[in-house]
């Protein structure tokens, strides 16, 4: 009886030690990371807004290199770490940033007891399981939570192009999403990139390693998709299509001007298959390991050179098409969305602000800036949404507003309005309008959306004022173009 009793008593320190060497293992390999970050002002797009701060977790990765999120990094000034609590804190270098796939790396001269964290190159994924996750304070306290695998999910984060499969999981301990590294049975499955007090989600270790293989091959892109598609439940639309109930497929009901089948899908098909996957009303495929899981994150899987095979219902008639792996690029967009946060393109003249059209610019009016934006402008970002620059028409010019000055005396309430035409010519973009004005000519007509409102200016007496204006106002460069 005491021979049990010793080998349970062993055994039960052995489990403890063994869980003490994991924890502290994880204490070494984790950071705490503080960013100082400064973000463009699109409203008055000569300025910053004042620096703020956020902070989360680096993952030890490689000799003085450090994992971590995108979005934890994004338009940073300032990126410091400690491994525990240092007084004097580790600065760290952005070496590579991954807004598609919300991964980042970091460099910088660790201490000599940061421990390497190893990466596997896949995750486990067991549904009703508990996972660990760890993090440190800015007080350098190493903390643990706790969650249950849920299921795996096909999703898309702002600002990506791409879909990536994420693992949520319910009833976490306690908030998380800011690069917790996640662990199931003692092994790396992830890192948190969201939670809250009900959900936490896990970017996989595929994920991870595509885009750190990316890191070390520029050349190896993949593909981003240039369409989108809904349910396809109304029986009608189906009928219409000769579907019957058990071939599945989803409705493209929106193209883009780039990207993934952009070419070859056309708005209106039911999508049937990608590859050999074959999909449901939904837009779901039966995964191997996650089930019913949306198709999205399959395009991503294929790098230029590759084909895709798609089988779709086109006007009732069954066709397959080849779809061109394609990536999106944002300069292309007739209204940007400016992902890396650059300064709004502007000139200012006689106290009118002229800027083009962008994302950024409409999120000036806050988080429900899709309902408080100026209608005019939203109405115009709908039929424009996903076209693409041409030569007849290079960017949208709005007439931001007016700063007040006695030369536009009057007229000082106008502004958030498109301009269309000027001497009723239609208006390629801001470098054209800033050239026009460079004329210096004594009169000039500028038509306004909407209403076709015509305004009236003299370029020559507004470009007079420029020097007291920019005195007036502090503004350090009246254009950036």
């Amino acid at each position: 009886m005491k021979l049990i009793q010793i080998f349970i008593f062993l055994f039960s320190c052995a489990i403890t030690l063994s869980a003490d060497n994991f924890k502290e293992q994880q204490k070494n390999s984790i950071l705490r990371l503080t960013v100082t970050f400064q973000t463009a002002s699109h409203y008055y797009p000569w300025r910053h807004n004042a620096p703020s701060s956020r902070s989360g977790q680096g993952l030890v990765i490689g000799k003085n290199r450090i994992l971590t999120l995108a979005t934890l990094v994004y338009q940073a000034r300032l990126v410091e770490a400690r491994l525990n609590a240092e007084p004097s804190p580790i600065v760290l270098k952005i070496i590579y940033t991954d807004l598609d796939r919300n991964i980042a790396v970091l460099e910088g001269d660790l201490p000599s007891e940061a421990q390497i964290i190893d990466i596997p190159q896949t995750s486990g994924f067991k549904a009703s399981q508990k996972i660990q996750y760890f993090w440190k304070t800015d007080t350098g306290r190493f903390l643990e939570g706790s969650a249950t695998f849920d299921q795996a999910e096909s999703y898309r984060l702002s600002p990506s192009f791409q879909s990536q499969i994420w693992y949520s999981c319910s009833n976490p301990t306690t908030g998380g999403g800011y690069g917790e590294p996640v662990y199931y049975d003692k092994k790396l499955v992830g890192i948190a990139v969201y939670g809250d007090e009900s959900r936490i989600s896990i970017l996989q270790n595929e994920t991870i390693h595509k885009s750190l293989n990316i890191l070390k091959d520029k050349k190896n892109l993949t593909s981003m998709m240039g369409f989108v598609t809904s349910p396809c439940t109304q029986k009608y639309l189906r009928m219409e299509n000769n579907l019957k109930p058990t071939d599945g497929g989803c409705y493209v009901n929106k193209t883009f001007g780039q990207g993934c089948g952009s070419k070859t899908i056309k708005k209106g098909d039911i999508l049937l298959k990608i590859g050999d996957h074959k999909l449901d009303a939904w837009g779901r495929y039966n995964h191997p390991r996650y089930e019913n899981i949306n198709f999205t994150h399959l395009i991503g899987n294929y790098t230029f050179g590759e084909k895709i095979i798609a089988t779709l219902m086109r006007e009732g008639k069954l066709q397959t098409v080849e779809l061109d792996p394609g990536i999106i690029d944002d300069s292309k967009w007739l209204i940007p969305r400016n992902r890396i946060g650059k300064q709004s393109k502007y000139f200012i003249t006689g106290g009118f602000i002229f800027q083009k059209l962008s994302i950024p610019y409409l999120k000036a009016w806050g988080s429900s800036w899709e309902s408080k934006a100026p209608e005019n402008i939203l109405t115009i970002l709908g039929e424009n949404r996903f076209k693409l620059r041409s030569e007849e028409k290079q960017d949208i010019v709005v007439l931001s507003h007016i700063l007040a000055h006695p030369i536009n005396r009057a007229i000082q309430y106008i502004g958030r309005q498109v301009i269309t035409s000027v001497n009723g010519n239609p208006l390629k973009g801001l470098k054209e309008l800033h050239e026009i004005f460079a004329r210096n000519d004594e009169k000039l007509t500028l038509t306004l959306s909407p209403g076709d409102v015509p305004v009236i200016i003299s370029p020559k007496a507004l470009n007079q004022t420029n020097d007291k204006i920019q005195e007036m106002y502090h503004i350090p460069n009246l254009e950036n173009l």
